[in-house]
């Protein structure tokens, strides 16, 4: 019995001995443990690594607001002249072809006996609004004669015309002409050597080109250079 007591006593003092000895380490590792002291130095900067991938492009941002408008640049250098065009038609006025028709009849052109400075004509008269007084003082006004069938074609010739010696019992020269007034234009005819009236025949037509002063146009006629095929042709003119 006290062998048994003297073992359990060893034991137990074994065992107190080593607690005693793992709390003593214990307590001398904390207070090896000092307080912590200031944050050292930032070290060097280490070498760029390289560049990554380039990412997926973004979403375009809307438009932004139009800005104010530019100063106006300074005018260029004007460009050489061109060459001068042929005449155009835009300012020239023309009629159809007129018959004087049947005196007396509907739709036939009025005409009268005329007297100028003791010359004696029949007088045939043709209203053309365009004829102003303007044309008729700085224009120039043509007025084509066509004698033979009616829509058929015939001779052609610009006024004033002398037709020579018909032979007959007048034996004379036919000399026909115009006189112009603001909107009329007035046909005259008769036997030149005995002056005495000529009517014309009823299928005679007449045509009038009217071109205003101070055009191309007007500045491209030649006095000597104005039969009727080549007057229509130059401004085109249809038939």
């Amino acid at each position: 019995m006290q062998i048994k007591l003297k073992a359990h006593l060893k034991q137990g003092i074994s065992r107190i001995g080593i607690f005693t000895i793992a709390a003593i380490v214990t307590l001398w590792t904390a207070g090896c443990e000092g307080v912590a002291g200031p944050e050292g130095p930032a070290g060097p900067v280490g070498q760029q690594g390289e560049t990554g991938l380039p990412g997926e492009p973004g979403t375009p941002g809307e438009p932004g607001p139009e800005g104010p408008q530019g100063p106006k640049g300074d005018q260029g250098e004007p460009g050489p002249e061109g060459p001068q065009g042929e005449p155009g038609t835009a300012n020239v006025i023309f009629t159809e072809w007129i018959n004087i028709g049947i005196g007396g009849l509907q739709g036939s052109i009025p005409r009268s006996p005329r007297s100028y400075l003791g010359r004696n004509y029949t007088a045939y008269e043709f209203e053309i609004a365009e004829l102003t007084q303007e044309i008729i003082d700085q224009g120039t006004v043509l007025v084509y004669m066509k004698l033979g069938p009616q829509n058929e074609n015939g001779l052609i010739t610009q006024l004033p015309f002398t037709l020579g010696n018909t032979g007959g019992t007048t034996d004379s020269a036919i000399y026909i002409t115009y006189t112009l007034t603001n909107g009329l234009v007035r046909v005259l005819s008769q036997y030149l050597d005995t002056n005495i009236a000529f009517n014309l025949v009823e299928t005679t037509d007449f045509r009038f080109v009217l071109i205003p002063g101070g055009t191309a146009a007007a500045n491209s006629i030649d006095s000597d250079d104005v039969e009727y095929e080549r007057i229509v042709k130059r401004f085109s003119i249809p038939e």
